[in-house]
């Protein structure tokens, strides 16, 4: 039984080599599966796939040859996920090169990416440059474009945490 945030490892020893994936194929992946989340001052990109798609993951993993990919357990009613994570400041750097170079479609993504981005950017400023107001300004923003369509009460909710 696997651990909750139980590194991830794939046995590539008996699989092909896979030819290079095509970027603007990864920008669709992350457009309908991807996250630009900001967590307890961390700027933080993830994807997540059901388990059967881990293959997919760590592709998408080994592509940005940055951050790590974890194993989920199901709880409750939720399918076991493979989830991939990157929130190292110089990491999220290629996270966003690939975003600016090939960018996302939906207005929706594009404006949570672009409050996601400003929140990186803000993270990378030295301490004695930054506000808190603005770090609180830029992450109520990136909370209401990732709070759309959700009940009123949780966006509530969510804000006054922001």
């Amino acid at each position: 039984m696997l651990q909750k945030f139980q590194m991830f490892h794939v046995d590539n020893s008996a699989v092909p080599a896979v030819p290079a994936l095509n970027p603007w194929f990864v920008t669709g992946l992350a457009e309908g599966e991807g996250a630009f989340t900001y967590m307890l001052g961390i700027p933080i990109f993830s994807l997540s796939q059901r388990w059967d798609y881990a293959d997919l993951v760590q592709v998408v993993a080994d592509f940005f040859k940055v951050g790590k990919v974890y194993q989920r357990r199901a709880i409750g009613r939720s399918q076991a996920s493979t989830y991939y994570r990157v929130v190292r400041h110089l990491d999220l750097d290629v996270i966003i090169w690939h975003f600016d170079t090939f960018p996302l479609r939906s207005s929706k993504k594009q404006a949570a990416y672009a409050a996601w981005k400003d929140l990186v950017a803000f993270r990378g400023k030295p301490a004695m440059w930054r506000m808190e107001s603005e770090q609180e300004q830029l992450t109520a923003r990136l909370t209401s474009l990732n709070c759309r369509g959700r009940p009123k009460r949780i966006v509530e909710q969510l804000m006054t945490l922001a």
